[in-house]
C-alpha cells in the first residue's frame, strides 16, 4: 500500500519547484519583493515533497522485489539522484528562508543558479523516473494488454 504513494508524491516537488524558479525570475523582472517570497514558500513545499517522494520511492523500491540487473541498475540511478534532490532542496529553502532579508544581488543570483540547477536534475530525476515505469514496467501490476477488434461492433461494408 505504501508504494503506491510515490506517483501520488512526485509531481509535487516537480511543479513546486518549477513555480518557484518562474516566481523567482519573475522577481527579476518586477522587482516586486511579494514573488520573493512566494518563491521561497514553493521552494519549501518542493522541498518538503522531496522529502515524502524520497521516502515513498524507498516502499517502492522495497514492494518490486526481484527485478532484473539492467532495471535495478536504473532504480538505483533515479534513487540516488532522489536522494540527493532530498538533501539539496531542503538546504536550498533554508538557505531562502534564513537569508530572505538580506541576500543581496549577487547571492540572489547565486540562488537562482543552485535552483536552476536542482530544476533540471528535478526534472531529469523524472525523466528517469518515468522511463522505469513506461519503459521497463516498472510498479506496473497489470500490464495494458492490447486491444483486439470486435468484428461484431465494426459497421459491415455496403
Amino acid at each position: 500500500m505504501l508504494a503506491r504513494l510515490h506517483p501520488f508524491f512526485v509531481h509535487f516537488p516537480i511543479a513546486l519547484l518549477l513555480s518557484a524558479l518562474l516566481a523567482h525570475l519573475l522577481f527579476w523582472l518586477r522587482k516586486h519583493p511579494s514573488l520573493l517570497l512566494f518563491s521561497r514558500f514553493l521552494l519549501v513545499g518542493a522541498a518538503l515533497g522531496a522529502l515524502l517522494s524520497a521516502l515513498s520511492g524507498g516502499w517502492a523500491e522495497d514492494a518490486a522485489g526481484d527485478l532484473r540487473a539492467e532495471v535495478h541498475e536504473a532504480i538505483e540511478q533515479h534513487e540516488t539522484l532522489g536522494y540527493i534532490q532530498a538533501w539539496l532542496l531542503p538546504v536550498l529553502a533554508m538557505w531562502g528562508v534564513l537569508r530572505r532579508k538580506s541576500m543581496l544581488e549577487r547571492e540572489l543570483s547565486i540562488f537562482f543558479g543552485v535552483m536552476l540547477l536542482a530544476t533540471v536534475l528535478m526534472l531529469y530525476t523524472g525523466w528517469l523516473g518515468g522511463s522505469l515505469v513506461y519503459e521497463h514496467g516498472v510498479g506496473v501490476e497489470h500490464p495494458v494488454l492490447p486491444i483486439q477488434p470486435d468484428s461484431t461492433a465494426l459497421p459491415s461494408s455496403m
